[in-house]
């Protein structure tokens, strides 16, 4: 005799593949979508209480989990580099736009414009304008660091949980 599979309490197996109704039912729902409003994009018939059963599955829940901890990843990446973007601005230095004249090998003490192409990105993203003068070329650099700073604080407390829901989470009162 076969071992009967593994199953819920509602007599689904655990071993199932995702549907794609529900799959898109979850990504609706990761995407701000009500429960309902959920299952209507996911192509179910609307029901409040449909909904919230749906929502609270394990199986959506899991899935949901996923969403999460992927986009945590990414968010932690965003962190990264944004304090990375903030620390080459704030530590910029605007010898790194120039290089010397030289004439026979040696310095004729002044100075040009680098060629931008080959300029790191780190120090070319720190540029705001570039524009001809009299003597020569203004090279005007961003001041970013307040919007960095606050795209950084963002980003941390989606970390934190403060701007999404937690995992599974789903806010019952927006169920109709």
């Amino acid at each position: 005799m076969d071992p009967k599979p593994d199953r819920s309490d509602k007599g689904r197996s655990h071993n199932k593949p995702f549907n794609p109704k529900v799959e898109r039912f979850a990504l609706e729902l990761y995407a701000g979508k009500t429960p309902l409003e959920a299952m209507q994009i996911a192509g179910y018939k609307p029901s409040p209480a449909n909904a919230r059963r749906m929502a609270n599955s394990p199986e959506v829940r899991a899935r949901l989990s996923t969403f999460f901890a992927q986009e945590r990843n990414l968010v932690e990446i965003e962190v990264m580099r944004a304090r990375r973007e903030r620390d080459c601005i704030a530590y910029s230095n605007i010898a790194n736009y120039f290089e010397p004249v030289m004439e026979a090998g040696k310095p004729t003490g002044r100075v040009r414009v680098k060629d931008f192409t080959q300029l790191p990105r780190e120090i070319a993203a720190a540029i705001q304008s570039i524009k001809p003068t009299k003597l020569g070329w203004e090279i005007k650099l961003h001041d970013k660091d307040s919007a960095l700073r606050a795209i950084e604080k963002r980003l941390e407390q989606a970390l934190e949980g403060q701007v999404h829901h937690e995992p599974g989470a789903v806010d019952r009162k927006s169920v109709v």
